[in-house]
């Protein structure tokens, strides 16, 4: 984490696990600001192992009550999902990260949106769902023993459980879902 010779900013050394990923191999221009473990055949050409990111394109796991908090309940109840949109160079804005979205079976993307009837309690809300979208939050893990299974949603009830594109590193990860 520093600064990069010739670029502004603050940036992170990232090494891949799949090298085909990267655009480096720990070095820019030269100069090298780390080592990478996958650096086989770098120097020639066929793995790059490495990338520079800029900080504020990191994104950290959470938990899976985390998701749940900041996906349906973020500070007010419920979470209003309304406003953004593509930007001006067509990627999606910061307010249109914070909508939530399921793909339908011909691709396109359609809003969701939790909705509480007047003075309703968000928690019963979250325990009347029947689906529960959660793609690409960044969740990595069912979180500590147990938090999971307080996470407010009733899980035998549940009949779609999307964690499509998340940051799960094996199956144990995914199966205390189960167990919760």
């Amino acid at each position: 984490v520093g600064s990069v010779q010739g670029q502004d900013g603050v940036w992170v050394g990232v090494e891949w696990d799949d090298p085909t990923r990267g655009k480096h191999d720990g070095s820019h221009d030269g100069k090298r600001y780390f080592d990478c473990t996958n650096a086989s055949d770098s120097e020639a050409g066929t793995h790059q192992p490495a990338s520079f990111l800029r900080v504020h394109k990191i994104k950290p796991s959470i938990s899976f009550a985390a998701a749940i908090k900041r996906k349906y309940l973020d500070g007010k109840g419920a979470v209003s999902m309304k406003g953004g949109g593509k930007g001006p160079d067509n990627t999606e804005t910061e307010a249109d990260e914070k909508r939530a979205y399921v793909q339908s079976a011909n691709g396109r993307k359609i809003e969701i949106e939790l909705c509480l009837k007047k003075d309703e309690d968000p928690i019963a809300a979250l325990l009347a769902l029947d689906r529960l979208y959660l793609p690409d939050e960044q969740v990595a893990d069912a979180g500590p023993p147990g938090e999971a299974a307080r996470c407010g949603v009733a899980a035998d009830a549940l009949k779609i459980l999307d964690l499509g594109g998340n940051l799960f590193c094996d199956w144990h990860s995914i199966k205390r879902f189960g167990e919760e």
